[in-house]
C-alpha cells in the first residue's frame, strides 16, 4: 500500500444518523423512577438476601435487613455524597448530627449493614464460575446497570476511554493509571456520548479475559490483538453501523481502523510516532515548524481506508481517522507568548471532530467526582457497589434532563432521589408497601447518636413525605385502645388529641365526625 496528499478525505463509510440530545423525550417521571430502570426491586431483594446471608454465615444469626432498609441505606449514602463530611461518624455526633440519616438509621445499623453489604450468594457460585470470573462478586450490579445502558438511544458519536474506580486497598485488580485524577483503583473502559451518558462499560481483569470476551461477541481478528484495540473492539457490538468511535492513542493503530471498518464502523484516534504506517511519509517537526503555527499535511491511504493527519500547534499532533482528515478546516484561538495575546489558527476537521466527541467519559468522570459516595472501607466490592450506584444516579440525572429538566443541577437531582429512597419510593412502587418501618426488635430502632445526653427527649417522628402519603390507598386508619393515651394530631393546623393513628404513615390524625384530619392529611 502507499500514501497519497488528500485534503479532502472522506472516508469510505456512510454515516450514521445523528441523534439530537433532545430528541428521545418521555413522560414527566420522578428522580426514582429513572434510577429504577437501573436499580430495580428484584435487585434490592438480591442484595439484601446476599447481605443477610452473609451476617448468617460469619455470626449464625440473621441480620434482619429488609429491602425497605437497604433502600434507606442506598439513600443515606446518597445524603453522605452531597454534604461530605470528613468523617462518616459525624452524621451522627450530638453536634454535626443530620436528621435526615440519624432518624432513619442509627451509627451502628449502618456500620454492620455496610461491612456486610454483598449482591451475590456465596453458596451459589460454583468453584468454575469463580476461576472464570474474577468479578463474581460484583457482577448482578454489572448486569444491573449495563442493561439498562445498553437501552439507551444510540448517538453517531461516541468515545471510548478509560475511567478509574478509585481504591487504595489491597486488591489483585487494582491498576495504577498515571495521569488520572485517582491513579489508583480498579480500571474500566468506557463507552460514552460526548454529554457523558455511559452506552457500555468492561471492568479490565487482564488481557486474557478481555480478548476473550471479544471472542465471545465475533469480532476478535485471527492474529495478536493489543489491550488497546481489545477494549475498542469490546464495544463493537453495542453501537449501531456506521457510528463514529473516538479515542486516544493509548487505543489507536492502523490495524484497528481496518477492523473497524470491516464492522461498518468509522474510527478517529490521535497515534503515536512508533504506530505510524511504513509507506506514509510525513514532514519532521522542523518541517512542520518552519510551515507555521496551525500547518496541516496529510497522507491518505492508496484504497482510502484512512488518513493520517498532521497538525502544529505548540508542537505537532498526528491523528489518524478513517473519515476525518484536514478539511473542512476552521479557526480555534491560542495563546501566543511572542505576541502576549490570543491568536487565530488554523485546525484541521480531524481535531475538532475529536475535540467535541472525545471528552464524553472525561464528563462522566467529572460528574461523578462531585458528589461521589464516601467510603473509606478495605473492601473492593463495597467501592465498587457504590461506584456503580453513582454511576446509575448520574446516567438517570442525564435522561431525566432530557425528558423532565426540573432539577438541572446534579446536586438537587441526586438529593431528591436520595429522599425518595429513604421514603421507600422504590420498594413501595411493586406493590407490596410494608409502610415508614418495619418491624424490628427494640435494639435495632433508630438511635440518634452514640452519644445521647442523659436525659431522655421523647423526638417528634417526621412527617413522610407528599409522594408517599399520596401513594396508592394503601393508608388505613388503626385505632388504639380506649384506655391508651391522647396524642397530638399532626395534620398541619390542627391542635386536637386523638387515638387514631394511620398504620402506614405511623402518626396520629383525628377521624371524627366533626374533624376528618385523616382525609385531609391524604389529599394530594
Amino acid at each position: 500500500m502507499y500514501f497519497k496528499v488528500d485534503p479532502h478525505f472522506k472516508g469510505q463509510l456512510g454515516q450514521h444518523p445523528q441523534v439530537p440530545e433532545d430528541a428521545v423525550t418521555t413522560a414527566q417521571l420522578r428522580p426514582i423512577d429513572y434510577f429504577e430502570a437501573y436499580i430495580n426491586e428484584d435487585f434490592l431483594i438480591k442484595i439484601t438476601n446476599a447481605t443477610n446471608q452473609r451476617y448468617v454465615a460469619e455470626n449464625g444469626i440473621s441480620l434482619g435487613v429488609t429491602k425497605k432498609e437497604m433502600s434507606v441505606f442506598i439513600g443515606i449514602n446518597f445524603v453522605m455524597s452531597v454534604i461530605g463530611m470528613p468523617r462518616i461518624r459525624m452524621y451522627w455526633e450530638r453536634y454535626t448530627r443530620i436528621d435526615l440519616i440519624c432518624r432513619n438509621m442509627t451509627r451502628d445499623r449502618y456500620f454492620k449493614i455496610r461491612s456486610n453489604l454483598k449482591v451475590v450468594d456465596d453458596n451459589m457460585i460454583t468453584v468454575a464460575s469463580r476461576k472464570c470470573d474474577r468479578l463474581w462478586k460484583i457482577r448482578p450490579i454489572l448486569d444491573s446497570v449495563r442493561s439498562r445502558c445498553l437501552e439507551l438511544p444510540r448517538p453517531g458519536k461516541v468515545s471510548v476511554d478509560e475511567s478509574m474506580i478509585p481504591f487504595r486497598g489491597k486488591c489483585s485488580l487494582r491498576q495504577h493509571v498515571p495521569g488520572k485524577p485517582n491513579p489508583d483503583g480498579l480500571k474500566c473502559f468506557v463507552l460514552a456520548t460526548p454529554n457523558g451518558t455511559v452506552l457500555d462499560f468492561e471492568i479490565f481483569t487482564g488481557k486474557e479475559p478481555l480478548t476473550e470476551i471479544v471472542r465471545e461477541h465475533g469480532v476478535l481478528p485471527d492474529r495478536n490483538v493489543g489491550i488497546g484495540e481489545a477494549a475498542v473492539l469490546r464495544f463493537v457490538r453495542s453501537v449501531d453501523p456506521g457510528t463514529i468511535m473516538y479515542f486516544d492513542r493509548y487505543f489507536t493503530s492502523p490495524a484497528l481502523l481496518l477492523e473497524l471498518i470491516k464492522h461498518n464502523l468509522h474510527g478517529t484516534g490521535t497515534i503515536k510516532k512508533n504506530m505510524l504506517p511504513k509507506g506514509a511519509k510525513l514532514k519532521s517537526e522542523k518541517e512542520m515548524a518552519k510551515l507555521g503555527r496551525g500547518a496541516t499535511y496529510n497522507q491518505v491511504r492508496s484504497d482510502g481506508a484512512y488518513a493520517i493527519t498532521q497538525w502544529h500547534d505548540k508542537k505537532v499532533v498526528l491523528m489518524a481517522s478513517t473519515i476525518h482528515s484536514t478539511e473542512p478546516q476552521d479557526e480555534c484561538k491560542r495563546w501566543s507568548k511572542k505576541e502576549n495575546k490570543h491568536i487565530k489558527v488554523n485546525r484541521p476537521a480531524a481535531v475538532r471532530e475529536y475535540n467535541v466527541a472525545m471528552g464524553g467519559v472525561d464528563v462522566h468522570d467529572q460528574i461523578l467526582s462531585y458528589y461521589r459516595s464516601s467510603s473509606k472501607t478495605n473492601k473492593w466490592t463495597v467501592r465498587c457497589i457504590l461506584h456503580f450506584l453513582d454511576v446509575a444516579t448520574s446516567n438517570a440525572w442525564m435522561e431525566y434532563k432530557v425528558s423532565c429538566g426540573e432539577l438541572k443541577k446534579y446536586l438537587d437531582f441526586k438529593m431528591s432521589l436520595a429522599i425518595q429512597l429513604i421514603d421507600g419510593a422504590l420498594w413501595s412502587n411493586a406493590g407490596q408497601q410494608q409502610g415508614p418501618s418495619d418491624n424490628h426488635d427494640e435494639e435495632d430502632e433508630p438511635n440518634c447518636s452514640a452519644e445521647m445526653p442523659v436525659e431522655k427527649r421523647q423526638r417528634s417522628q417526621p412527617l413522610p413525605s407528599k409522594d408517599f402519603r399520596t401513594n396508592e390507598a394503601k393508608h388505613m386508619p388503626l385505632a388504639l385502645p380506649p384506655n391508651s393515651e391522647f396524642k397530638r394530631c399532626r395534620n398541619p393546623g390542627c391542635m386536637e388529641k386523638c387515638r387514631i393513628m394511620c398504620s402506614s404513615c405511623e402518626v396520629f390524625l383525628c377521624l371524627t365526625s366533626g374533624r376528618n384530619c385523616f382525609i385531609a392529611f391524604h389529599s394530594p
